[in-house]
Parts: C-alpha cells; sequence; structure tokens
C-alpha cells in the first residue's frame, strides 16, 4: 500500500518541485547576471529628440514613435525622458515593453532603470506571455530575476483558467506564480479560492500553501497544503482535508483524488460520512471508486456505525470492503476480515470474517463467532442474521449451537442442538428453538439462591423463552429425558456440556474504539 501511494506522487513531483520553491531557482539566475557589467539604454529611434533645460541639463526629451532598446528588451511609447547619466528612463503613452520576442509589458506609465534592470509600470498595466495576459494597476518588473510583482490587485488568465488575487509574483522564465490574499481560480470545471498558493502556467499545477477550497460540480474540497493538476484532474491535498461529495463527506490528513476517475485514497484519521444511508466509517486508509462502486477500509482497526430507525450497529475489523449501488446511493455489500467485532445496544459479537449482502437481507458471522446478548452467549460454526426493514428479524446458526448464560452465582446454564433459531423482537431475545438433539444443563436453585441441584435434559427439540433478555421458560417435545441431580451428588464432569467454554473475556467493548 505504501509504494502504491508513492507511485502516485511521482506524478506530482517532477512538476511540481520548481513551483513550491521558485526563489531558490530565480537567486541563482540574479548572481549570474549581477556579475555582467550594467548595460547603456540606446534610443532606436524617435521623431524628436531634445534637451530640456528647465528640468536638468543631461535630460533627454524624446518624443514620437519612440524606439528604445537595452539588451534584448526594445521598449515602444509616445515620449519619453531619458536620463543618460543615470541611465534611467521614464516613458510616457502607449507603452510597450518586449523582452526576448515572448514576454509583452504594456501600460501608460514607465520608470525603469538600465543599471539594475528594474521597472514599474503604471496604469492600465497588461503582461502578455505565451499562454498568460496579467492585468493590474501597477506592476514592478525586475529583468534580472525575470520577476514581476504587484499588490494592488490583478486579473491573470492562463488557457480557460481566470486568477484573480491582491499581490503575486510571476517568474517568468519557469511561468511560476506566487498569489497571496484573496486568490481566486476560476475554470468552466471548478472554482478555487485560496490565501496563499503557487500555480505553475505551463504544467496549470497549483500547490497550496494556506486554507484553499476547491468547488466543483460534483464536489467541494478543502485543505491547507497540497497540489491540485487541474490538466489531469487530479490532487493531493493535506492537512485537515475535508471533501464533500455527492451524499458523502471524507475527512483525513490526507487524499489523493484523481476526478477523472472518480477515485481517491485517505489517509491518517479518515473519517467518512455517508449522509443517505446513515454510514459513518474511521479508518487510517481508505480507498474509494465511485464508478466501480466500493470502498476498501484497513488499517488501525477501522470501524463502521450504520444507524437505522431503530438501531445503532457498529462493525470493526482489520480490513472492510463495501460496495454501493450509484443508482440508489445505498449499501449494498459490507465484508469485514479478520478479528470482526459487531455491537449495538443489544448484541455484541466477535469472529474471524462477517459479510453482509443488502440484497438477501443476511448477514453472515464465519470462524469461531460468538454473540452475547446481557448475559447469555451464543456460539455456532457460523452464524446467520436475518434483516427485515433495516432491523434485526432472527439469528439463524445451521450447525452447532451452544448458549450459556451465567447467572447470578456464576453458574452457567448451557443448551446445545443441531439447528437453532433466535427470533428477535424489538432488538431483544423473544425466544429460541432449537432442532435436534437438544441437550441442557440448568441449575435449579431455592429463591433465595441456595442450589437445589443440576437438571440436565436431553430431547429432540426445545423451544427457550425470554423476558428481559433473560431465560423465563424451557419447554422441551419428543424423546423428552430429565435427570435432576441433588447438590451433594454433583459430579463436576456434568457441570459442562461438550463443546462449552465461556468466552466473557472476549467481548467486544465500544467504549475503547476511537471515534
Amino acid at each position: 500500500m505504501t509504494i502504491k501511494f508513492y507511485t502516485k506522487l511521482l506524478f506530482f513531483t517532477a512538476a511540481s518541485v520548481v513551483a513550491a520553491f521558485p526563489l531558490c531557482s530565480q537567486n541563482a539566475t540574479q548572481v549570474s547576471k549581477n556579475d555582467n557589467k550594467p548595460t547603456v539604454i540606446e534610443l532606436v529611434q524617435a521623431d524628436k529628440w531634445a534637451y530640456d533645460k528647465s528640468r536638468q541639463s543631461k535630460v533627454q526629451v524624446i518624443t514620437g514613435n519612440v524606439v528604445f532598446k537595452h539588451d534584448s528588451t526594445f521598449l515602444y511609447c509616445d515620449s519619453a525622458y531619458l536620463y543618460r547619466e543615470n541611465n534611467d528612463l521614464e516613458a510616457f503613452g502607449n507603452i510597450v515593453m518586449v523582452e526576448n520576442d515572448t514576454l509583452h509589458l504594456y501600460g501608460h506609465y514607465l520608470n525603469y532603470s538600465g543599471n539594475t534592470k528594474f521597472a514599474e509600470i503604471r496604469d492600465s498595466v497588461k503582461l502578455v506571455d505565451p499562454k498568460t495576459t496579467l492585468k493590474t494597476d501597477i506592476l514592478f518588473y525586475d529583468r534580472n530575476l525575470n520577476r514581476a510583482y504587484y499588490n494592488t490587485g490583478a486579473v491573470t488568465t492562463n488557457d480557460d483558467k481566470t486568477l484573480v488575487s491582491k499581490s503575486g509574483y510571476y517568474y517568468t522564465r519557469n511561468k511560476n506564480f506566487f498569489f497571496s490574499e484573496n486568490v481566486i481560480i476560476t475554470t468552466a470545471d471548478y472554482r478555487l479560492e485560496s490565501d496563499t498558493l503557487n500555480y505553475n502556467a505551463n504544467t496549470e499545477i497549483a500547490t497550496v500553501i494556506d486554507k484553499t477550497t476547491i468547488y466543483n460540480e460534483n464536489n467541494t474540497l478543502y485543505c491547507e497544503n497540497g497540489i491540485h493538476d487541474s490538466k489531469h484532474k487530479k490532487a493531493y491535498l493535506k492537512s485537515n482535508v475535508i471533501i464533500n461529495y455527492d451524499d458523502y463527506i471524507l475527512k483525513a490528513d490526507s487524499v489523493y483524488y484523481d476526478d477523472g476517475i472518480e477515485y481517491a485514497e485517505a489517509y491518517k484519521d479518515v473519517i467518512v460520512i455517508d449522509t443517505a444511508n446513515n454510514v459513518t466509517t474511521w479508518s487510517d486508509y481508505l480507498e474509494y471508486s465511485k464508478k466501480s462502486e466500493y470502498a476498501y477500509i484497513s488499517d488501525n482497526s477501522p470501524l463502521v456505525r450504520i444507524i437505522n430507525d431503530s438501531d445503532t450497529i457498529f462493525v470493526a475489523g482489520d480490513t472492510l470492503f463495501a460496495k454501493f449501488d450509484n443508482a440508489s446511493n445505498e449499501l449494498t455489500y459490507l465484508k469485514s476480515c479478520h478479528n470482526t467485532e459487531l455491537y449495538n445496544a443489544n448484541f455484541q459479537a466477535k469472529c474471524d470474517s462477517a459479510i453482509y449482502v443488502a440484497a438477501d437481507s443476511i448477514a453472515k458471522m464465519f470462524v469461531n463467532p460468538v454473540l452475547w446478548n446481557n448475559n447469555n452467549q451464543i456460539t455456532g460454526d457460523t452464524i446467520i442474521f436475518y434483516i427485515e426493514n433495516k432491523t434485526l428479524n432472527k439469528i439463524f446458526i445451521p450447525v452447532g449451537g451452544f448458549i450459556a448464560s451465567e447467572d447470578t452465582l456464576q453458574s452457567y446454564n448451557q443448551i446445545k442442538g443441531n439447528i437453532m433459531t433466535i427470533h428477535i423482537a424489538d432488538q431483544t431475545i423473544d425466544h429460541i428453538a432449537i432442532d435436534g438433539n437438544s441437550q441442557t444443563v440448568y441449575y435449579v436453585r431455592e429463591d433465595d439462591g441456595n442450589l437445589m441441584g443440576l437438571e440436565i435434559i436431553k430431547s429432540t427439540d426445545a423451544t427457550i423463552t425470554f423476558d428481559d433478555n433473560d431465560i423465563s421458560g424451557l419447554r422441551y417435545t419428543t424423546a423428552v429425558e430429565s435427570n435432576l441431580i441433588p447438590e451433594n451428588k454433583l459430579n463436576p464432569a456434568l457441570k459442562s456440556l461438550s463443546g462449552f467454554k465461556w468466552r466473557g473475556n472476549e467481548k467486544p467493548k465500544l467504549e475503547t474504539r476511537k471515534l
């Protein structure tokens, strides 16, 4: 499972490392460029050129179809002041700054230093890069770092995406954005709202750094860290992840999500709430596929809670596997493998494995199953639950049914038989029918609790009635053989039927589970 998880993360790694750490790669660029000596701003063409004596004797006033060149960058404007001594430039009107024939900056006022290669552009500013357009009021652009910066709000378009934030950096060489404050990304498929994130215009990968919510057509995702790849409709989300999907709510420490195939994996402190079926699961790992209609749950003793109109059932085990019907949105199959435990208000159970099949309205417990009801312990080779209208109706033990009941003086009344059917009314045992080879060991006591003797009864069939979860009557039919042995003649070997084992110390306790 760990190998599977990291394999899926590989597609993020190469594409997102630079996005996550844009400053590191750009600092190297700054060092190499700053080693070069400053170059002079060149005037390529203009209609008029003069000195402005009223400003400074060395300020050149240049007007009409003005074109400047600095290194590989060209600047077009209506007019400009060129400060030759400082190698600075002020430009006015219809400004177009073109760098390496790819980056275009537009505005109506420019202040540019030829020595530091730093530009301030104002008024209807627009930065146009292949696939990307950024619009703002004021933009600062550092040619040494290939970095644009704004703090007065900007709207950026990238293919079909619109990106809005109050402040941000754009690294033109690797196409990385760093957005902060009121960040919103909008596309035809989703809307992302965040406080801080990185975004790469080429890969279309957003690296989430702070509180972020992503709204899709079918779901809403919240996290505080992670990566969202809109091009491939995939995401790896971390820190307080919450996903609302149709009638499901998923919470986890981290989630891998593929919206294209409607598939998710969740890790650590995973909670899934199925609001349609009133089902909640707790685990440390979840694999979920909407298209394949299944959920696989494991790690750290996963637990499922199923709430019905009149009952709440808990199922726990090492691994849980569930299937559901997309059309009806109902749970159709549930399987628990190894160390399975079941709980409700009146019953607790334990076995190796168990399954629930909605189409048959039955649940089965396999491999050394045991069921407790009040002071009654029920065992058999297999225990089958019959459910009607989402309520337990009957428990059937086809082979090796055995009931043991602990009385108030810690003696054990015992009943066994070939086939055992336990009838349920109002979530409690109403009566039990035993078909074939019925055997009973029953402690007969005085009203004050003193033992009169041990009654051993054998018959073909038997019926046991209950009142308030305690045995209230025994009725035997066909070939009845009864023998009451006084206490003073009681042989210890007669106290237990063959196969008896009291397993009270195995009785599961819900309060020990983490909810």
